[in-house]
């Protein structure tokens, strides 16, 4: 039996509640009874005496009884595990690479963020896009942001909160569309370590729930479909009540859990601000701070992938279901033996020199596409010697002192040709 969301809001308001579950078997003393009742997941249990009217949770909810449970506070990303934790944290036994290092190419289940954001998140799966990118759903959902998304293209996805700068404000208002990899925690910077650009995400906005927290980004030319630990992945599934999970993410690396709930509502933090995020899996531990965006796969060996880590307590964790980001972005999952992607639209460019003084001068110019003449965004300027720069919306770019010589400048852009041009510069 399915809640109303305003029944669901009313759950949520009340103190304590983190989050709101499914109707499963009931619990006493820790043990299962033949009974079935509602799951309520709170931070912690306070006497009945000690609420307030407004706060305590009913016996009863549309006649199935309720079933209390601790579950600890929930933040993005998850938190440090109690030190009675008796999960599996598998890279921590068999010394596997650090993720938070800068790795070339780019696999998934390492450190990545937005360039502007002191943070780091987790790289997931490699997708594809079909040639209609969008569903229907996705096309009367008013809080999707999409800066330019292609058909047939390969993207990387995370958590809306790890590649976007605000997931609160338009995509026309992030401060940088840029992504890094390693996070500009774990040392990333934007003169070097850029990886893609973020080309879509679902905003959120108080009062309007959502069933996902995900953000989509160009990829490099070189990426690997492949996810750290794991393989790369074979197909998608659904998740049920008592599945062995396992994720791969950037702070845990590789982690076991069990899926205790297939759908729970949770309200988290966002920017300040609380946010209701629906139909999520709720597991035992598996992550951390800076596991947001990670891969979630059934641990049976098979390398199918079923969801997207994104929160949890010190305690368990919760999930943003694949299906349900499919329901947004059609994509299928890219396969090591996919032929490479051969890009098909050309840019034109524009560049002038200008003289400073004697010994130096400045080189810019304008990157358009060529057959539309409309400016292309963030394309990738690298000049032998000086650090990379990157056009502006209206496609133009400039390097500041450069000395006489003769140079070439590559223009890099996900879906475009590359393009070199060779120049002597005599001030």
């Amino acid at each position: 039996m399915k809640l109303s969301l305003r029944k669901r809001n009313e759950l949520h308001n009340k103190e304590n509640v983190v989050l709101v579950g499914s109707i499963g078997t009931k619990y006493k003393n820790g043990k299962p009874t033949d009974e079935k009742a509602r799951r309520i997941y709170v931070s912690k249990k306070v006497p009945e005496s000690k609420l307030l009217p407004k706060d305590k949770i009913p016996k009863t909810i549309n006649k199935v009884k309720t079933d209390v449970i601790v579950v600890g506070k929930f933040e993005l990303g998850g938190k440090i595990p109690k030190k009675n934790f008796v999960g599996k944290i598998i890279d921590k036994i068999k010394g596997v690479p650090d993720r938070t290092k800068k790795i070339r190419p780019i696999k998934g289940g390492y450190s990545e963020g937005n360039a502007s954001v002191n943070g780091a998140g987790t790289g997931a799966i490699m997708i594809k896009t079909t040639s209609e990118p969008f569903t229907m759903y996705a096309k009367s959902e008013s809080l999707l942001q999409t800066y330019s998304i292609k058909p047939n293209t390969k993207y990387r996805i995370s958590n809306g909160h790890v590649y976007a700068n605000n997931i609160r404000k338009d995509i026309s208002e992030q401060k940088d569309l840029h992504i890094v990899q390693p996070g500009i925690y774990d040392g990333g910077n934007s003169n070097n370590d850029v990886c893609g650009e973020m080309v879509s995400f679902m905003k959120m906005e108080e009062g309007h729930p959502v069933t996902v927290d995900t953000a989509l980004r160009t990829c490099m030319d070189d990426e690997s479909p492949e996810v750290e630990g794991i393989g790369v992945p074979s197909d998608f599934i659904m998740f049920f009540e008592n599945d062995k999970i396992i994720t791969s993410g950037r702070t845990l690396g590789l982690s076991k859990a069990t899926i205790i709930d297939e759908s729970v509502s949770v309200r988290l933090n966002y920017e300040g601000k609380p946010q209701t995020i629906l139909d999520c899996y709720l597991s035992t531990y598996c992550l951390a701070p800076g596991q947001s965006g990670s891969a979630v796969f059934i641990d049976d060996g098979t390398k199918r992938v079923g969801a997207q880590g994104f929160a949890g307590s010190d305690t368990h964790s919760v999930h943003i279901k694949m299906s349900n980001i499919r329901k947004i972005w059609n994509f299928t999952l890219v396969t090591e033996d996919e032929e490479p992607q051969e890009p098909e639209d050309e840019m034109r460019i524009d560049f002038f020199v200008e003289k400073i003084n004697e010994l130096a001068g400045n080189i810019y110019g304008y990157v358009t596409d060529k057959a539309t003449n409309v400016p292309v965004l963030s394309a990738c300027m690298k000049l032998d010697g000086h650090p990379d720069v990157y056009t502006n919306d209206d496609g133009y770019f400039k390097f500041k002192n450069i000395k006489s010589g003769r140079y070439t400048i590559n223009f890099i852009k996900n879906g475009y040709k590359s393009v070199s041009k060779e120049f002597d510069t005599k001030w």
